[in-house]
């Protein structure tokens, strides 16, 4: 029996196993082409205050042979929760979206090999610009700082216009209506009691119903706590020397004893007497000439107790 020659099925092997070795190495080559010439670096994960932004989608395959996003690379610089500034890093491939967990970062010398490959437009900066909301980000910022501002003026003033409207509605009853004495008078002691309910702090309701006894006792005239509220948030702690003098100046005896009894309830509604209350009612006190035994005779008739040292306070 005659047997064929084996060689022609070699060398048909041979050839065979030659082409499929040059396609295999072919599509390696194409791909480095167009990532500039070497393998792209593996995906990594975005760092901590670092986000992406897109630039351009690209041809370039990825891992899975989708093409790759271009992106932005930006650090956040942040204040607490504020962001100050945006830094811009340089560039950036993805998968898909510039919103992916991981992605591949860009050093200069790469990006200019893709530019030079054709992969990348020729005209693209080596700095990615920042979008419009984070390059004019501290514009922004100062911008709604300046509006916020100007809100708080407009509060303060609506506050001041609240307060004089409360103040017109104020009238002193009997003879002291078309008085001045009188209509003065009325207006010194409310701003009295309203220091006197803020010289230990916020004052609390107890304090604002204190002074809208007072006031209907010694004008005769209705006054709410809702209308002396606006009035006494604008009333300091504290009063100073000189506004004393001012209080002080014209006033009767009647009207001084009036006016320090009227500050003693105030102090009293909330059943404690604090340092700061003791302080004003002293400086008051000394304003009004009114010495310390009709104080603590005072302050005894109100709440049935001595009035307490000042180591107590």
């Amino acid at each position: 029996m005659t047997h064929l020659p084996k060689a022609p099925v070699a060398a048909f092997s041979l050839s065979r196993v030659l082409l499929l070795a040059l396609a295999l190495t072919a599509a390696p080559a194409a791909a480095n082409t167009q990532t500039g010439g070497s393998a792209l670096p593996r995906p990594q994960p975005r760092a901590e205050g670092e986000t992406l932004f897109f630039v351009i989608q690209t041809n370039i395959p990825g891992p899975d042979a989708t093409p790759l996003v271009l992106c932005g690379k930006v650090r956040r610089h942040m204040l607490g929760f504020l962001p100050l500034r945006f830094e811009p890093l340089g560039y950036a491939l993805a998968e898909r979206s510039c919103a992916a967990a991981h992605h591949i970062p860009l050093s200069e010398e790469r990006f200019r090999a893709l530019q030079a490959a054709g992969s990348l437009p020729a005209d693209l900066a080596a700095t990615p610009e920042l979008p419009p909301l984070q390059k004019h980000w501290l514009t922004l910022l100062a911008t709604v700082a300046a509006l916020l501002a100007i809100l708080v003026i407009f509060l303060r003033l609506g506050r001041h216009r609240s307060r004089h409207a409360a103040t017109r509605r104020f009238k002193p009853h009997g003879n002291a209506i078309g008085n001045p004495g009188k209509a003065l008078f009325a207006a010194k002691l409310l701003s009295v009691l309203c220091h006197a309910a803020r010289a230990d702090g916020p004052m609390n309701d107890d304090e604002l119903e204190a002074i809208a006894i007072a006031m209907r006792r010694l004008t005769g005239q209705q006054y709410f706590p809702d209308e002396i509220a606006p009035i006494a948030a604008d009333s300091s702690a504290g009063l100073g020397p000189r506004e004393l003098a001012s209080i002080a100046e014209g006033l009767s005896d009647p009207e001084k004893e009036q006016m320090m009894r009227a500050a003693l309830l105030v102090v009293v509604a909330d059943n404690t007497l604090s340092a700061a209350e003791r302080r004003l009612l002293a400086s008051l006190a000394q304003a009004l000439a009114i010495d310390g035994a009709r104080i603590s005779k005072w302050f005894t008739e109100l709440t049935g107790r001595k009035f307490p040292p000042a180591s107590a306070a």
